[in-house]
């Protein structure tokens, strides 16, 4: 049985197959979509003691690049939307929590690149 995104987050990545098919599922979205979102968690991460409170506007940031998107990329960013949302809002300044959830979007992007995401 695959693990699912919130075991991940609660417990560690222990299969990657979620992610990978996740990845896999979000081909129409180009990268430049997902880089503000991306820079913004690495940001928290670098200085998640004075950023912590930050957390909660990643949610309002990923439904940003879903509303902007053109027509062709606007399934695979609802999945990810729909995907991650739940998740930020478990996160709760919780570091360890934080750190896991890091590593799912990171996997969900090399996977998103490695089955001809655009760029």
């Amino acid at each position: 049985m695959k693990q699912t995104l919130e075991d991940m987050l609660s417990n560690g990545i222990k299969d990657l197959s979620a992610l990978e098919d996740l990845g896999k599922d979000l081909k129409e979205i180009k990268t430049t979509q997902i880089r503000k979102f991306f820079g913004s968690m690495r940001q928290i991460q670098a200085d998640f003691g004075n950023r912590s409170g930050e957390i909660i506007m990643l949610e309002p940031r990923l439904a940003y690049a879903k509303g902007k998107a053109k027509k062709e990329s606007q399934p695979g960013l609802d999945k990810l939307y729909k995907s991650l949302s739940p998740l930020i809002k478990k996160i709760d300044n919780d570091k360890a929590k934080f750190d896991s959830f890091v590593r799912i979007v990171e996997a969900i992007v090399a996977y998103h690149k490695y089955y001809g995401g655009q760029e």
